[in-house]
């Protein structure tokens, strides 16, 4: 038996090592994978059970009798055996390595191979198979370093693995898992919001990926672009500037409102004197002057032959009587009462301001921009006026009186009145190339050979 065991350590090859020990696959049957495992030592229960533990398996176990396998067996022991009563697990391997009906005496893969056989001999020998003698359940104590058979059950034929794929081990298994698992049963969502992703906005966790869900005014996967609210072009008349979930419009002139759609009326102050009509534009005004008065806003108004033009700012009397030159007219001279009448309907239905006249103390009366003095019935005076106790005054219409004459101090601000004689052959052209001669409140037009052609022109 000693040379039987010499030659069989001579031919054995072993492919793999678990745990120190040498083992090699037999079969797998249900799930469970059959290896011999070589034992250092005597096959007895105690060594069969020490190698098959050491290699990270289990031991099966064969019944020495017909009480039934759970009679026999420990915790740790697999009873493999279909008919569940003997526990013949060599019988059963032979007829999966051999074919059906192969005793395992003569089946070669099984030979030298003991199994761990509970209460069958006094000196706790394993159950082993002798090939070469054709012998079943060879006393373990009489042989040394031949193979354990041990089982290892696929540790991944649970599925254990939810979200990846189980690699095998001995008495373990690893999961590979999905993209957005971890785990060792990949069985726990990664939380992709843990690094706070969403800039700006809240974030919903998903499998291996996220969804944001945006603030106003931001979008992008991780709402981090800002919304450029202009990119619509929403400011009609004006130029857009973005800001986060808004914009704001800087109007053109004319027009106003949050998109610059709406056109400023220029003609909701009433710009035009003398109930002259208003026509809006787009950043301006136009007036249609009523008969007998023109300019911008109606403000040059004709009378008894002279245009009479009303200023818009105030200004001393001696830089009103300037800028009326500057225009080529001069300050008003109030000559009689129906046009100092005149005068005050005309600023009340203008500007309503006081107004200065040409007229200024001397030192004993009132005298036109001519030094003539002004005659007692030409101005409407204010009680106790005229005074001239200086020479420094000057004359205006005083519009907290009702318009009557009033002296103030010439170096005082106030609106005032030009004067100019209308020019008629500007306004009408003669036929026939003839000369044009205006005069008072009508013109002629006179020929080579003729006396000439008399025009009234209605004021």
């Amino acid at each position: 038996m000693w040379t039987f065991l010499l030659f069989i350590a001579a031919v054995t090859v072993w492919p793999a090592t678990t745990q120190g020990q040498q083992y090699r696959y037999l079969t797998t049957q249900d799930n469970w994978a059959f290896y011999q495992v070589l034992s250092i030592g005597q096959m007895t229960n105690i060594n069969v059970r020490a190698t098959c533990l050491a290699a990270g398996m289990r031991y099966t176990c064969h019944s020495a009798g017909t009480v039934g396998c759970e009679y026999y067996w420990e915790p740790s022991c697999i009873a493999y055996d279909t008919a569940g009563i003997h526990c013949d697990t060599h019988w059963v391997l032979a007829n999966n390595l051999c074919g059906p009906g192969t005793d395992p005496r003569h089946c070669q893969p099984l030979d030298d191979t003991f199994v761990y056989i509970p209460g069958w001999q006094v000196d706790g020998s394993a159950c082993g198979v002798d090939y070469e003698t054709a012998t079943m359940c060879v006393e373990g104590a009489n042989y040394y370093n031949m193979y354990a058979l041990c089982i290892h059950i696929n540790e991944c034929a649970t599925s254990p693995c939810l979200h990846g794929t189980c690699a095998d081990g001995m008495a373990s298994y690893t999961c590979s898992c999905e993209t957005g698992w971890t785990g060792q049963n990949c069985d726990q969502n990664i939380d992709d919001c843990a690094p706070s992703p969403c800039v700006h906005g809240v974030c919903t966790d998903q499998v291996a990926s996220y969804t944001c869900y945006c603030e106003n005014g931001w979008t992008g996967h991780n709402c981090d672009q800002d919304i450029d609210e202009c990119s619509s072009s929403p400011c009609l008349h004006g130029t857009c500037t973005d800001s986060v979930a808004s914009y704001s419009c800087s109007c053109e002139n004319g027009w106003t409102g949050h998109n610059c759609d709406q056109d400023i009326d220029e003609c909701a102050s009433s710009p035009c004197w003398m109930g002259g009509t208003c026509l809006d534009h787009v950043n301006s005004y136009s007036c249609v002057c009523p008969k007998g008065t023109t300019g911008n806003i109606c403000e040059t108004v004709s009378f008894a032959g002279d245009c009479y033009q009303f200023s818009t700012s105030a200004l001393t009397h001696q830089d009103a009587t300037q800028a009326c030159s500057a225009i080529g007219g001069r300050m008003v001279d109030v000559r009689d009462h129906q046009q100092h009448q005149f005068l005050a309907d005309t600023i009340a239905a203008s500007t309503g301001a006081s107004c200065w006249l040409a007229m200024k103390t001397a030192p004993v009366s009132i005298v036109y921009s001519d030094g003539t003095p002004v005659l007692g019935g030409a101005l409407e005076w204010s009680a106790g006026e005229p005074w001239y106790p200086v020479l420094d005054l000057c004359v205006l219409l005083d519009s907290s009186d009702n318009y009557k004459a009033k002296t103030a101090f010439c170096t005082e601000q106030h609106n005032y009145v030009c004067q100019s004689e209308i020019d008629l052959c500007a306004l009408v052209a003669c036929p026939f190339d003839w000369t044009c001669v205006s005069l008072l409140d009508h013109l002629n037009c006179l020929g080579k050979h003729s006396t000439g052609v008399s025009t009234l022109l209605p004021y």
